[in-house]
This record gives C-alpha cells, sequence and structure tokens, in this order.
C-alpha cells in the first residue's frame, strides 16, 4: 500500500502520527540549548615564567630556551611558540584537537620539574595557564576623564572594579591601562660603594622592614588575643629613616643613598 492510499484510508491514524511527530518536535524544541559561543574550547597551553631585574635577552637564553628544550617533547604536540620580555617569559604551547588537556597538563608539568634545575636560582616558579573560552572578555569598557592618570587608575580599581565584582555572574574583573601608584626607589650607585654596603643586602633589609609578623596569642581568663606586630611603612618618611647599614659605626640611612619618591608604575612594567 502506498503512502498516499494510506493516508486517504486512514486519515485518522494519519492525524495521529503528525500529532505525534508535532508534539515531539515541540518537546524537542523546549530542550534544545542554543548558545552564541558554544563551549568550545581550543587546545592550548601557555607557560608564563617570571625572572625579575632580566632583560628581554637573558630571558629568552636563560628561561625560554631551555623550557622549550624540555616541554616540546611531549605528547600531542602541534606548535611550540614563545615569546621572551622585560621580566616574563610566556610559551604557548597548541595540541592536536581532540586532546586531553588534563592530561597535558600533567605532561607539561612533569618537564617542567626537569627544566626548573637547569633554570637560574632567583626565578619564579612557573605557571601553568589552561586556556578557556570562559576566560574571554564579554565586555570591555573604556574610561576617560579630566583627572589625572594615578587618578583614573584609582576610580577603575576602587569605584568601578569593586562594584562590578559584585555583580551576580561577573567571574573577573582585569583593568589594563592607567598608572599604578608605587614607591620608587633610585639608588646612588656611588654612595653605596662609599659607604661599603651591597645593592642585594639593602634590597634584603628593606624587605624585612616592610612586613607585619605575628606574635603569638595572649590567653586572658576565657579569651585569646592575637598579638601582631604590624611593621609595613605607612609613610615616606618611614621608608627614608630605615637603616640600611653602618660606616664608622655610624647608621646609613636610605636617604643617603637613595632618593625615594612616591610615583607611579611605568607603562613597561605594566606592560
Amino acid at each position: 500500500m502506498k503512502l498516499p492510499e494510506f493516508a486517504v484510508k486512514q486519515p485518522v491514524a494519519t492525524m495521529m502520527l503528525f500529532l505525534a511527530l508535532g508534539l515531539i518536535g515541540v518537546f524537542s524544541l523546549t530542550r534544545l540549548n542554543i548558545d552564541m559561543f558554544p563551549d568550545i574550547d581550543p587546545p592550548v597551553i601557555s607557560i608564563l615564567t617570571s625572572w625579575r631585574g632580566a632583560s628581554a635577552s637573558d630571558i629568552e637564553i636563560e628561561v625560554t630556551e631551555k623550557i622549550e628544550n624540555f616541554v616540546n617533547s611531549v605528547n600531542n604536540l602541534d606548535t611550540l611558540t614563545s615569546s621572551s620580555l622585560d621580566n616574563l617569559s610566556i610559551i604557548t604551547c597548541k595540541f592536536d584537537w581532540g586532546t586531553d588537556l588534563d592530561v597535558a597538563t600533567n605532561d607539561i608539568r612533569d618537564k617542567l620539574e626537569f627544566a626548573t634545575r637547569e633554570l637560574p636560582d632567583d626565578v619564579d616558579s612557573s605557571l601553568i595557564f589552561k586556556f578557556s573560552s570562559a576566560s574571554a572578555p564579554v565586555m570591555v569598557m573604556t574610561i576617560s576623564g579630566e583627572k589625572s592618570w594615578p587618578r583614573l587608575y584609582h576610580l577603575a580599581d576602587k569605584n568601578i572594579g569593586d562594584s562590578l565584582k559584585r555583580v551576580p555572574g561577573v567571574g573577573a574583573v582585569i583593568i589594563h591601562g592607567g598608572l599604578k601608584r608605587q614607591i620608587n626607589i633610585y639608588f646612588d650607585l656611588a654612595q653605596i660603594e662609599g659607604f661599603n654596603l651591597s645593592l642585594p643586602k639593602i634590597n634584603q633589609i628593606l624587605a624585612s622592614e616592610n612586613i607585619n609578623m605575628p606574635a603569638g596569642t595572649i590567653k586572658s581568663g576565657l579569651k585569646d588575643y592575637f598579638i601582631r606586630v604590624p611593621a609595613r611603612f605607612t609613610s615616606m618618611e618611614q621608608i627614608k629613616n630605615v637603616v640600611v647599614g653602618y660606616y664608622k659605626k655610624s647608621p646609613v640611612y636610605l636617604k643617603d643613598v637613595a632618593e625615594v619618591a612616591d610615583d607611579y608604575e611605568s607603562k613597561q612594567m605594566n606592560a
């Protein structure tokens, strides 16, 4: 029996069949997920390694090339690209589609364990960043005004950024540009040599002076009191008057060997 003949002779069955198909279609439509940006994560892993105070050429030779020598043998690796900047090494590993990034991340972490042994001692630990479409920005805002750059950065960070972070569904707020406040110290090498001091020793003293330290607890009756020593710098005068050494039994202050300026991070440092 042909289909048209069946439809003519059995109108009720035909109507019920098409009605069932229509109900199935409506049910499926209500359960169908529509996403303008589907969750298709590219198999990309980035390795970020920081070495403070190093130039781009030193980063390339001492950090980037050594890590590449170990990472390029990871399984399913498609392409390996790198970028060496001042203070920072960025290595991007792109894998074949379908690669399990969790397994690839573990492989890279194992390779970094071997590479770390050949890196300079003062290089920071490498960070592994697994790219995800969820980390792509969904909104970009530009702020301008008649205020100074440091003031604009403060407004964007404290007023606007903190408010956006409290919005439900916001994962992160990242601020680029502007000028962030920073205390800069400009050393006079001639004065440092004249007082028989060294930069590493001065840096160590400044780091130990600018820290809050816990000092234990005191029990009084049923209450326990936590004791801490607030020793972070709160003014420019405190920084200038830090004793960085002694010369002929007389204290040498930071202001004697350096200029302390309440300034901001340079654009190169922000980059």
